[in-house]
């Protein structure tokens, strides 16, 4: 009797571990997708300024060539201008760079935690039937002693 209460008890308790370590899990792969989220809606944020300021540099050019043909008084301070927007475009070009390598990373990330996901969950199918034979041998104990 005393045997079947242990046993009753370790089971509980590695049932209750293994559902502990699968909510951890889970957790932890909630708090990823979230952050995959919004990385990726910054990413998307990132290249819509950045189409923007290639935009505005682009028309900033084109001002800059009427310019050049009205009025070249004005020619040094709109190519300070147009040289902080190109710092800009590279400066948001990088950020874009960045991004996408975050992205890239959290995809992998992803990866290896479904991997390890379905790692956990062949280890607690074994655990299961493991368990169950145990409890069907132990059954058929019983039945002898009875």
């Amino acid at each position: 009797m005393e045997q079947m209460k242990e046993f009753r008890a370790q089971r509980n308790f590695y049932i209750s571990g293994t559902a502990l370590i699968l909510w951890f899990v889970l957790k932890r792969l909630i708090v990823l997708i979230q952050s995959f989220a919004q990385l990726k809606a910054e990413n998307k944020a990132v290249l819509k300024q950045a189409e923007s300021a290639s935009k505005t540099a682009r028309d900033l050019m084109d001002a800059t060539k009427k310019d050049e043909i009205q009025a070249k008084k004005d020619n040094s301070e709109i190519e300070k201008e147009l040289m902080i927007k190109q710092d800009e475009i590279k400066r948001l070009n990088k950020e874009l760079e960045t991004s996408k390598l975050d992205i890239e990373a959290m995809k992998r990330q992803s990866e290896n935690l479904a991997k390890e996901y379905d790692n956990l969950s062949g280890e607690h199918s074994k655990l299961i039937k493991k368990l169950e034979q145990l409890e069907y041998q132990n059954q058929g104990e019983t039945k002898k002693d009875n």
